[in-house]
């Protein structure tokens, strides 16, 4: 990022927030031996939810830290799930957020918030507003298992 070295996710995001809106940025992404350099500009956050990076599908609680993608048939499969259940996947969890210390992993399925079940990402956004404030319980399917997890306002 404009010639320096990043260490991770966390270091390009303060990097990036950090940088003059308008101002155009150096990015040079490696994979592996290929190597691919861009040049772009920053610009304001319009609203206060932050979309992850494959359009509506993915969203960020501004609450909680979670960020979410619809459950697919892959993955519901992978995880041991029977067809047919709904509910979101953790994509990630922002660092020093409620959820950052909740136990939540990226890769668990929330299946329920405060026992309404999630089925979209859109059911996700809706709860986490109807619940904002105040603590909430998340059913969670980790590795076939179910657990609840509590994650305080």
């Amino acid at each position: 990022f404009n010639g320096q070295k990043i260490v991770d996710a966390s270091d390009l995001r303060r990097r990036i927030a950090l940088a003059q809106v308008g101002s155009q940025v150096s990015l040079t992404i490696r994979r592996g031996d290929e190597s691919r350099s861009l040049t772009l500009t920053v610009a304001e956050q319009s609203t206060q939810y932050t979309y992850a990076p494959q359009g509506d599908e993915g969203w960020v609680s501004p609450i909680q830290g979670i960020v979410v993608e619809v459950l697919d048939r892959r993955t519901a499969e992978r995880s041991g799930l029977r067809a047919g259940t709904a509910g979101v996947v953790v994509r990630e969890i922002l660092n020093h957020t409620p959820a950052a210390y909740s136990g939540l992993q990226a890769g668990d399925i929330i299946l329920e918030i405060n026992r309404e079940g999630v089925a979209t990402v859109e059911d996700f956004r809706r709860l986490v507003e109807k619940y904002e404030g105040k603590s909430v319980i998340l059913l969670v399917s980790r590795a076939g298992r179910l657990y609840y997890l509590s994650l305080p306002s």
